[in-house]
């Protein structure tokens, strides 16, 4: 199991447990380690911004 889902599965069940919304924060190292580093074009991932109307 990889651990941003260990992660979420805690957030989740302390949510449960006490019928309140849980917040996971996460540093930026360990979003990296969790995701495992950059995102690579070749792989079919895009950013891209979104006009929104105002």
């Amino acid at each position: 199991m990889r651990p941003g889902t260990i992660l979420a599965a805690l957030a989740a069940l302390a949510a449960r447990a006490t019928s309140r919304p849980v917040r996971l924060v996460l540093s930026r190292e360990a979003v990296y380690r969790t995701v495992g580093g950059r995102t690579r074009p070749s792989r079919g991932l895009r950013w891209e911004r979104t006009a929104t109307a105002g």
